[in-house]
């Protein structure tokens, strides 16, 4: 994919090798196709309307600032002298002066007073105004919002950030020409051919995607439910003739589905997390019978009498295992609980 250039009479030109193909001349092999923007007039929108403008900005400020140091670098000439009491005598004295190339003269009398003016000017905001207009300039031109701004060594983009957003720009404008050229296309087919199948456009540019990445994608969105149009696997792996299967569970076993994916993440998590000393007591424990907890909390009043009392009757091991009954307890007395409360309203 090339760009148009244009010459000095702005006619448009592509340039191969040491050749220009105008497209004034060759309008039976080029077409010319013309994507509706809504970026506003093309002068006054263009990119280099813009850098115009910043470049003479920048121009205008270097031109004021020296015409400034022009006038301040030299400092002026104060004559003092007593020969001043005729206007010929005056006119001599200020000629001689400005003969010695000052950017000012005064003449005054011998006992005036002067005083001085120094003006605020402070060089590094000059210099950091125009530091300003460069980087303005390179963002027009290289896009380089995220690819640096260290102008003060020489770096305009670092390489591979600068690369990167090249490729991205190159790929826009790839999509949005193929999205153009396909309505183009179809309509010369329907010329040539009384019968045009369904086709699909799209310029090359050499954009490595990571397949595996994408398939897994796919494979998520399947198991949620959600139906990938064929067309759009087709394009993305570059393979015709795609069919759904009639029976998406003969692939439960498969290495990508959902569930397995989960079943290695836990058993990972598992191999990850180790037993302790408790948990292996536990699988090679045998539990005991159940306990009846009326009669074993039968002389307690209190919930702290109540904990002492299981805390001195049940030890280590025990009390691992009779978790599972006290539990049962506890959710059987909410629920009991939860049943009384309704009844009494």
């Amino acid at each position: 994919m090339r760009y148009f250039e244009s010459d000095e009479s702005f006619m448009p030109y592509i340039e191969q090798g040491s050749n220009r193909i105008y497209l004034h001349e060759a309008n039976e092999d080029i077409y010319t196709i013309y994507h509706p923007s809504d970026a506003g007039n093309l002068i006054e929108s263009s990119l280099m309307n813009k850098i115009i403008s910043l470049a003479s900005l920048k121009h205008i400020t270097l031109q004021r600032y020296m015409s400034y140091l022009d006038s301040f670098s030299v400092p002026p000439l104060i004559i003092k002298s007593e020969a001043t009491s005729t206007q010929e005598t005056s006119n001599l004295i200020l000629q001689s002066a400005l003969n010695l190339r000052s950017n000012g003269v005064g003449l005054f009398a011998k006992d005036d007073i002067l005083e001085v003016l120094n003006g605020n000017v402070d060089k590094g905001t000059f210099l950091d105004f125009v530091r300003y207009c460069d980087e303005c300039i390179s963002k027009v031109i290289t896009s380089q919002v995220l690819a640096g701004n260290n102008v003060q060594n020489g770096t305009q983009a670092l390489g591979n950030v600068h690369e990167g957003i090249t490729k991205n720009v190159l790929e826009f404008d790839a999509g949005l020409l193929a999205e153009n050229i396909t309505p183009l296309l179809a309509k010369m087919l329907e010329y040539n051919f009384s019968h045009v199948a369904p086709f699909y456009f799209e310029i090359d540019t050499n954009t490595e995607k990571d397949e595996k990445l994408q398939a897994e994608v796919y494979n998520l969105l399947s198991n949620m439910g959600i139906k990938v149009p064929l067309k759009h696997l087709e394009n993305t792996f570059k393979i015709e003739g795609l069919e759904y299967r009639d029976n998406i569970d003969l692939d439960i076993n498969s290495p990508l589905s959902f569930k397995n994916m989960q079943k290695n993440r836990e058993i990972k998590d598992g191999n990850i997390n180790t037993l302790d000393s408790i948990d292996k007591l536990e699988h090679t424990l045998s539990p005991k019978d159940t306990f009846n907890l009326n009669a074993l909390l039968k002389d307690c009043k209190t919930y702290d009498e109540a904990f002492l009392k299981l805390e001195s009757m049940l030890k280590g091991s025990d009390l691992e295992l009779a978790k599972d009954e006290l539990s049962n307890y506890i959710a059987n007395a909410m629920i009991y609980g939860k049943g009384s409360v309704h009844n009494d309203l």
